[in-house]
């Protein structure tokens, strides 16, 4: 496949305070204000103000929200099994009638020592070791205390970050009402697919991946540079949804699941293709489709579930 040429990022560059990319060069997020600060401190909450959008008179909205964006790193994908490494969150103000990402305020970082070593394949994917990691224990109360006074919370892949927080905090008040991969067909928008390296590639920015607090950064920029991606963020928070699991479904359909924009999900012994749908028309369209291949219908679950149930 033939990328497009980068696209030069000089507003949002000016906006973080980077040189103006030149004939295609990339923005490159670590290299954001604030990130010094994280990585002198290994369990902080650092302030900060950038201002990423303003009315066209230059004036800030004055109906402004907060939310706040998370990522975790942890030593596998089983929640009841493994554990955090690292969390990374950042925090901001929305506007509701603009529907679009107005600053950002803050960012928190933190480690956490798990009860076994860290895995060589995901040192291998993060970068984080053991001896990094040692010593540390993760501020749970105060993450939670946090995260928890905001309206709500954005994971790209919040089925796997939320299932880890609940597991720590089992009296978990964060909202994690949308997930900015699962609650956008970036497809739709004119993008490879959902994984947010492909995102920020296509919007002219290349950046550390999984690194929590360097990609909660790429996510509100992948959020800021598209706004659509937002509106449909903020249309995930305030409806129901429903979620289709795809039981018994043949290994033969797992192309047009994916085009259908199905995940492969594993939690502990569940292994499934499993969706969200904004209606019971697009279940029903989807299933259709496969129903021509399989007894789709007669075999998902459907599960209508409201924003504050979505990512318990």
């Amino acid at each position: 496949m033939d990328f497009p040429a980068y696209k030069s990022n000089g507003r949002i560059a000016k906006l973080c305070g980077l040189p103006n990319p030149a004939q295609g060069d990339t923005a490159l997020i670590q290299k954001l204000p604030y990130m010094e600060a994280i990585e002198k401190k290994q369990s902080t909450l650092c302030p900060m103000k950038l201002n990423l959008w303003l009315d066209s008179d230059g004036e800030m909205p004055t109906d402004l929200r907060r939310f706040a964006v998370l990522d975790l790193e942890t030593t596998g994908f089983d929640p009841e099994a493994e554990e955090i490494i690292e969390v990374g969150a950042l925090f901001g103000c929305y506007s509701p009638s603009r529907q679009r990402i107005v600053n950002l305020n803050g960012l928190m970082h933190g480690f956490n020592e798990p009860s076994k070593p860290i895995p060589e394949e995901v040192v291998e994917h993060t970068g984080i070791t053991d001896e990094e990691v040692k010593g540390h224990q993760l501020p749970v109360e105060k993450f939670h205390k946090v995260l928890a006074r905001n309206d709500f919370t954005i994971c790209h892949n919040a089925g796997f970050d939320a299932k880890f927080v609940s597991r720590v905090c089992p009296d978990n008040k964060i909202r994690f009402g949308c997930s900015s991969m699962g609650d956008v067909n970036w497809k739709d928008l004119g993008y490879f697919n959902s994984a947010l390296e492909s995102i920020l590639f296509q919007q002219g920015f290349v950046y550390k991946a999984h690194r929590a607090t360097i990609d909660v950064l790429a996510t509100v920029m992948a959020l800021v540079e598209e706004p659509l991606a937002f509106e449909r963020i903020l249309r995930a928070v305030s409806r129901d949804t429903y979620f289709v699991q795809a039981f018994d479904s043949p290994y033969g359909v797992k192309d047009i699941l994916s085009d259908l924009d199905f995940s492969w999900m594993r939690d502990g012994k569940t292994k499934v293709w499993s969706a969200f749908f904004s209606s019971e028309e697009e279940v029903h369209a989807a299933l259709s489709k496969l129903d021509k291949f399989y007894n789709a219908s007669g075999t998902a679950q459907i599960d209508r579930i409201t924003p504050e149930q979505r990512y318990k």
